[in-house]
């Protein structure tokens, strides 16, 4: 299991989630405040329940803004509005 961190940035309205520690100190050092570890997630699918579903983390330059989903469809739809898929942040359990 990984930790889910979560920063949010008040100047833009923008809350982040990353599992990587290095990106979370770099956020922080960036002024975005801390909410600390919001829970605990896998790295990857290989091994656990195959119910595991992706937390898909996004994307849209414009609006400064990411967008969260395990949703296949929510992704999709959120492409098609401007957000691009940064990358899956780790697998998490229905």
């Amino acid at each position: 299991m990984i930790p889910l961190y979560n920063v949010y940035f008040r100047s833009i309205h923008d809350d982040i989630y990353t599992e990587n520690e290095e990106e979370y100190e770099t956020l922080l050092s960036q002024g975005a405040v801390d909410y600390g570890i919001r829970g605990y997630m896998y790295a990857n699918a290989i091994g656990i329940d195959n119910n595991a579903l992706p937390f898909y983390r996004m994307y849209n330059q414009n609006l400064q803004d990411h967008f969260y989903t395990t949703s296949e469809t929510e992704r999709n739809t959120a492409a098609s509005n401007g957000y691009v898929l940064q990358y899956i942040v780790g697998y998490i359990l229905p």
